[in-house]
This record gives C-alpha cells, sequence and structure tokens, in this order.
C-alpha cells in the first residue's frame, strides 16, 4: 500500500515533467522548421530499434553541409515509409538551425509531440487518482459488524 502512495505522489509530480519536455521539443521542431537552413542529406545509415511488444522505431543516420563547418553527421527519427525509400532515394530534404546545426528535422515530418503529451497527461491523471484515493477519499470506518448468533 505504501508503493501505490509513493507511485501516485510521483506520478503527479512525473506528469507535468514529461509534457514540459515534448512541449520543449515540439517547440524546437517547429523552430528548425520556421528558420531552419534546408539543405538535402546523404543517407549513410539505417538503424531499427526494437521496443517492447513489437513496436519498432526508425532512424537514419545522414549526412548535411554546413556552410562553415563542412560536412556533420547526425541520426534522424523516420516514419517507417521514408526508412524503407533511403536505399532508393539517394538524398533527403532535412533543415537545420544555422546556431545549432546538430539539430535537424527531416521537412515535411511531424512537427508536433502528441504522444508524448498524451503520456504525460496519463501519468498525471494516474497521479492525481492515485493521491484521492491515498489521501483524501473517505475511508471505511472499519471491518463490518457480525451478526450476534442466535
Amino acid at each position: 500500500m505504501a508503493r501505490l502512495k509513493i507511485f501516485s505522489l510521483i506520478a503527479l509530480v512525473a506528469g507535468p515533467v514529461i509534457f514540459g519536455f515534448a512541449h520543449n521539443k515540439e517547440t524546437e521542431k517547429k523552430l528548425i522548421d520556421r528558420e531552419g537552413v534546408a539543405v538535402e542529406a546523404i543517407p549513410l545509415a539505417k538503424i531499427e530499434n526494437r521496443g517492447r511488444r513489437g513496436s519498432k522505431s526508425y532512424k537514419l543516420e545522414v549526412e548535411y553541409p554546413v556552410e562553415a563547418l563542412g560536412k556533420l553527421k547526425a541520426e534522424i527519427g523516420v516514419s517507417k515509409a521514408l526508412y524503407e525509400r533511403a536505399e532508393t532515394e539517394p538524398v533527403i530534404k532535412i533543415k537545420y538551425l544555422a546556431s545549432a546545426p546538430e539539430k535537424v528535422i527531416v521537412v515535411g515530418g511531424p512537427t508536433d509531440e502528441t504522444e508524448g503529451k498524451l503520456v504525460a497527461a496519463a501519468v498525471f491523471l494516474f497521479g492525481i487518482g492515485g493521491t484521492w484515493w491515498n489521501f483524501f477519499r473517505k475511508k471505511p470506518a472499519g471491518p463490518p459488524e457480525m451478526p450476534a448468533a442466535a
């Protein structure tokens, strides 16, 4: 029972923290999309990560030109369709920030972090429910009385 109390309090704090990270990542992607420098990148390697319950994430290691620094390499999370097309398409369009060329997004890719925000909301709601259940609800007075034997 004490573990549930601790987990509910941690979830109550962790939910907004996760939401903040997701929001910052989304803001950064939108900034790169709005103000970034568009270049063509060459895919060097394909990286497939397997997660729990059969889920997969796809990344491409790309090399792209930067004016002052020459060529840089980066790993970019991509969709399955773009991952599969990487072998046949020798070039992918990306954008990077001029002030931070290591921050890269794929042109036309999603800039929202809906999944991260939904996870944050679920964790926070679990924290609210668990905190209410463990600390604020009216608890029963005790075990029910047994009727007297006749």
